[in-house]
């Protein structure tokens, strides 16, 4: 909750209930503990159509930053990425490169490529991205699973590797 800040912005959201989606400690650095907020934008909506795709990215990452950025900053001391996805599978510019990001750190851990890291992670982004907007035009037939964890189950370099008809490492 606020108490009594003032922000260089109008646009700042300053409700008590104001929230972000995701908070991870040392993403980006040691000290460093930023916020993310996703936002999935339908490129082919009226408002967007006559945008090329990058110009819509840009602009909905200019929004959330006028929208939070402040706040994040002066409030909790931390930063905030922007992640924007679109029903087709693009990605924004900061939320590509937080998946590189990612990418990195779980090759390393896993010591696993890379590059085959990151294809399994833009795959499951991409399937991911596609069940919300099925579920988004149909509806739930099914209760929802709460929590999401990535198991050492769900990462097979091999299957990608196969999958993509690279050899085997």
């Amino acid at each position: 909750p606020l108490s009594g800040e003032s922000f260089n912005r109008l646009t700042t959201t300053t409700e008590d209930g104001a929230r972000l989606d995701i908070y991870t400690r040392r993403f980006w650095g040691q000290q460093e503990g930023p916020f993310f907020d996703v936002r999935v934008l339908h490129p082919n909506a009226p408002s967007y159509r006559n945008l090329e795709p990058a110009v819509c990215y840009r602009r909905a990452e200019r929004e959330k930053d006028r929208k939070y950025g402040d706040r994040v900053r002066q409030i909790e001391h931390a930063s905030l990425t922007p992640l924007i996805f679109s029903t087709t599978g693009g990605v924004g510019k900061r939320a590509e490169v937080c998946l590189k990001r990612l990418a990195s750190c779980l090759a390393e851990k896993r010591d696993v490529p890379y590059s085959l890291t990151l294809g399994w992670l833009r795959c499951r982004l991409s399937f991911a991205l596609l069940r919300s907007a099925i579920l988004c035009m149909r509806g739930s037939r099914r209760p929802v699973r709460l929590g999401f964890m990535i198991s050492d189950e769900d990462f097979q370099p091999d299957l990608v590797a196969h999958q993509a008809g690279l050899p085997k490492v």
